[in-house]
């Protein structure tokens, strides 16, 4: 079953029904809005950022495959996915795993390059940077992951919408996007036991996301009176603000602003 496509990520990271959720308000909603926006709201630009974005969740599962298998053997507390059996089969085989989606996502790149005369090289060396981000994060364990945990972000979420930009001045709208959930999941990553740069308590993240996303909001809802484009930045964060302040009350974490 793990030679199937994204059946990994789904089985060890997208399992229960509230990451799926997670998954599709956080991840590829997100990322939909922002390729079309920066490029126009065409079918064809539609069905290109979905190929482009199996694209890119195959180079993340790699990601995934890699940590889970190789790098967590260094680490002193793993967050173990994956039962002892499994991985000491996976162990033999995740070589042949990663190579399997190496295959896929070359063949979808050259289905995209005959099909879509929009496609370019850009997104092919975004997805190099992407990776070679990821081979960054597996490799350090310290403070180096406040970096490569930002750039995973930013290729994760900013790959497909750079490469398809239309405009130099839509550059500058996608940029703006960076200090939503890529910065946010950057100041989280603090929180992991293995930063010493102590800024957010695990304990309170459910309000750290909350609280962001509510001044995020509120600054790109007065922007976007001024600057073209926040509008969708603002429609973006008010969603995750949202999405962040159903899932704290559902969670029971007590009160938002407790100190």
């Amino acid at each position: 079953m793990y030679y199937l496509p994204f059946y990994y990520s789904f089985y060890t990271r997208i399992k229960e029904a509230q990451t799926k959720v997670s998954f599709l308000i956080t991840f590829y909603l997100p990322v939909l809005v922002l390729s079309l926006e920066s490029s126009d709201y065409s079918i064809t630009n539609f069905y290109l950022t979905n190929i482009l974005f199996l694209i890119l969740f195959l180079t993340y599962e790699i990601g995934y495959i890699f940590n889970d298998i190789h790098s967590t053997r260094f680490e002193t507390n793993p967050t173990l996915r994956l039962t002892k059996k499994q991985t000491d089969q996976f162990d033999h085989t995740y070589p042949i795993h990663i190579a399997f989606r190496v295959v896929l996502i070359s063949v979808l790149i050259f289905i995209v390059n005959s099909s879509f005369e929009e496609f370019n090289f850009i997104f092919i060396f975004m997805m190099s940077l992407l990776g070679l981000s990821y081979s960054m994060h597996n490799y350090f364990r310290g403070n180096e992951n406040i970096l490569t945990i930002f750039l995973l972000m930013f290729f994760k979420y900013l790959s497909i919408p750079l490469s398809l930009v239309g405009e130099l001045s839509d550059c500058y709208f996608l940029l703006g996007f960076i200090f939503l959930l890529p910065l946010n999941r950057t100041l989280a990553f603090t929180s992991h036991k293995k930063i010493s740069y102590y800024f957010i308590d695990k304990s309170r993240l459910h309000q750290f996301r909350v609280k962001y996303f509510f001044v995020t909001s509120v600054l790109i809802g007065v922007s976007s009176y001024f600057i073209d484009g926040s509008f969708t930045l603002f429609s973006l964060s008010f969603l995750f603000f949202m999405f962040y302040l159903f899932g704290h009350i559902m969670s029971g974490s007590g009160s938002l602003f407790r100190s």
